[in-house]
């Protein structure tokens, strides 16, 4: 009784009759996400296999005076990555659950940010999260560890210690406001009327 009644709301919502009046998808995503909203879980799904690619345990939190992630702000809402892990390595699992993530941010009302701590948990040598994480736009208040992880970037160098320790770390923010409504624009143009 409740799915028909989120049908029935999702076909007014389109402006459609009828579901059979939307367009039909031409090809899958590449991806599909699922959202498991009792434990705050994403999964990524491959859309071609349906093998689990990566998993995401991601929730917003409100943050106080901490000046651990963002400087410049008291007082903020920010959307908390808990655990990312990845089943394929460096296949660009990790980025894709990152990017939706700042899409993510946006919906929940945390406007764009993101924190986490990195730190490596599987214990494996070739394993630093501190170094893609800031591939992929992070940053922190522990210059030390960002210094180190961009040496690593530029030179390949190591620290002994950028492997075993914890970093908080955050986004910066960005316009993704704007992305994230024009990613709605142009999911609802493509279900427009035949």
């Amino acid at each position: 009784m409740n799915n028909i009644k989120i049908t029935r709301n999702l076909i007014n919502s389109m402006h459609v009759k009828s579901v059979l009046q939307l367009k039909p998808q031409k090809t899958l995503p590449k991806y599909l996400i699922y959202f498991d909203r009792k434990k705050d879980n994403y999964t990524l799904l491959s859309s071609s296999s349906g093998q689990i690619l990566g998993k995401m345990n991601a929730r917003p939190e409100y943050i106080f005076d901490k000046h651990t992630y963002y400087p410049n702000l008291r007082g903020y809402s920010s959307l908390y990555i808990g655990s990312l892990k990845s089943e394929i390595r460096r296949h660009g699992i990790g980025r894709t659950l990152i990017n939706f993530a700042k899409l993510e941010s946006v919906r929940r009302g945390c406007e764009g940010r993101i924190h986490l701590i990195a730190k490596n948990v599987t214990k494996e040598q070739d394993n630093r999260p501190i170094v893609a994480y800031r591939k992929m736009g992070f940053d922190s208040q522990y210059r030390w560890a960002i210094a180190n992880a961009d040496r690593y970037i530029k030179t390949g160098i190591e620290q002994s210690t950028m492997s075993n320790t914890s970093i908080p770390m955050y986004l910066p923010v960005k316009n993704y406001c704007a992305k994230f409504n024009k990613y709605c624009t142009k999911l609802f143009s493509n279900n427009k009327q035949v």
